[in-house]
């Protein structure tokens, strides 16, 4: 989230659904898990240690911090933030409101130095080909260092039932369609074992 006030903020419609599935995966297999979290309308397991994080600022700031053999990073930070946050509330009988945006930094490369084994990143699309879903996708590995890129249209997610692409470093793909829960098992198998493609 990124704030344009002190009430409104500029988000995505990011459910935090994803970050929790893969958490509690991991832990649920043993795994010393951390999640961190934004905004999430998902509830969080009261056994799942987790810290939260608001603004991309301040998920850049703990990405420095990172300490783990295998960082996995599903958050769908905001790509824009306001120029300039206004104190307190803008009136909303004003008229019309327009916001100057910029982008903000691109984060996932902040978490390589600190991961020993594996890095991975997510990569939403909307209405785009496989082949552009894949460019793209390898696009966002070399430019981030990422071991894998897990990549989905954003137009195929249905409530808990997900469509997603696991690419490694070398290309190396497999799909999977299915629920949230057990598309995070893959990404820990491919991420465990190799891409199966």
């Amino acid at each position: 989230m990124e704030p344009i006030d002190d009430v409104r903020v500029v988000t995505n419609r990011s459910s935090g659904g994803t970050g929790i599935e893969l958490a509690r995966t991991a832990f649920e297999h043993g795994a010393d898990v951390e999640l961190w979290l934004g905004r999430h309308e998902v509830p969080v397991p009261p056994w799942l240690p987790y810290k939260s994080f608001e603004t991309t600022e301040d998920l850049a700031s703990m990405a420095e911090k990172t300490d783990a053999d295998i960082c996995v990073v599903p958050a769908a930070v905001a790509d824009f933030s306001p120029v300039k946050k206004q104190t307190g509330k803008i009136p909303s009988r004003k008229g019309t409101l327009t916001l100057d945006l910029e982008p903000t930094p691109k984060l996932l490369g902040r978490f390589r130095k600190g991961t020993r084994k594996a890095l991975v990143g997510f990569k939403a699309e909307a209405g785009v080909g496989e082949a552009e879903l894949k460019s793209r996708a390898m696009t966002l590995a070399k430019e981030a260092d990422l071991d894998f890129v897990v990549a989905n249209d954003v137009s195929k997610v249905k409530g808990d039932t997900t469509s997603i692409t696991i690419f490694d470093r070398k290309g190396h793909s497999e799909t999977f369609e299915g629920s949230k829960s057990l598309a995070a098992e893959r990404v820990w198998r491919a991420v465990l074992h190799g891409v199966r493609g």
